[in-house]
């Protein structure tokens, strides 16, 4: 059975973040199950453990990655590379608590530890972490996969750069709405995450703006102070030889000048 490895063998350092924090915070609501011990005392080895957790999937991450084929990975060895990095958590509390007790805390004896019961439920977080990496491999994996289906359009984006390098819009080409030109300044009018229409404003010519978006088969300049999103035109209207467009989102009428009426109606009619 072949599953997949796209997240935890591609960020072996988020991944070995995530198991510690998944970790610190199941320890957490252990609390080593006995109300006398110092809070410190608990802080100190909830800490400690959360980062041997991590460490150890590095560990295994660093010694294994030669043996990890993304494109020939198992569920077997999904469940050896578990008990691997298990191994590692067990062995390396084991020598921080020898080393606890050698230089830090002679007399220190803990039933939670010694009995047993700690390393049950560190396999009890170890399946936790299992299967919150894995969802995150498979979620990753299925998404790649939707992506590589030829049904799937990726939303085309359009940059938008001001006179500073640091000045610029970026926007899918559907949520562009409108660009008007404002003397050294032009106006974009765009959609939102809500698809509420905003408006910002980039220093720079209209046009050189109007050269960036050149390319860009449904963006047309209209006008000498006008460029639109040819999708977002609701209707063309013409009164005493001069026409103008109604657009999306846009409560007046955009003019059209007589050599861009004719591409602009060319485009409504294959559109």
């Amino acid at each position: 059975m072949k599953t997949s490895i796209e997240f935890s063998y591609r960020k072996p350092v988020i991944t070995a973040s995530i198991i510690a924090i998944i970790t610190f915070v199941l320890l957490q609501f252990e609390a080593f199950d006995n109300p006398n011990r110092p809070t410190a005392w608990v802080l100190h080895f909830i800490g400690a453990y959360s980062l041997i957790a991590g460490i150890s999937y590095l560990t295994f991450h660093i010694i294994f990655k030669r043996y990890k084929d993304p494109n020939n990975w198992s569920f077997g060895k999904d469940i050896m590379s578990f008990l691997f990095i298990l191994a590692f958590v067990l062995l390396y509390i084991l020598i921080f608590n020898s080393f606890y007790i050698s230089y830090i805390d002679g007399n220190f004896t803990d039933s939670y530890v010694y009995d047993g019961r700690l390393f049950y439920y560190i396999t009890f977080i170890g399946i936790v972490n299992f299967a919150a990496i894995k969802f995150l491999d498979f979620y990753i994996f299925y998404k790649k996969k939707s992506k590589q289906n030829p049904d799937y359009i990726e939303p085309q984006k359009i940059i938008l750069e001001g006179k500073n390098k640091h000045e610029k819009i970026i926007l899918d080409i559907d949520d562009l709405v409108m660009i008007e030109a404002l003397g050294n300044y032009v106006l974009v009018f765009y959609l939102n995450h809500e698809k509420q229409i905003e408006k910002d404003i980039i220093r720079n010519s209209f046009s050189l703006i109007s050269d960036q978006v050149q390319p860009i088969k449904q963006i047309l300049k209209v006008h000498r102070s006008y460029i639109i999103n040819m999708s977002k035109v609701i209707n063309i209207e013409t009164k005493n030889r001069k026409s103008s467009v109604k657009l999306k989102f846009i409560d007046e009428m955009i003019p059209v000048s007589k050599s861009a009426i004719e591409s602009l109606k060319e485009f409504l009619v294959i559109g």
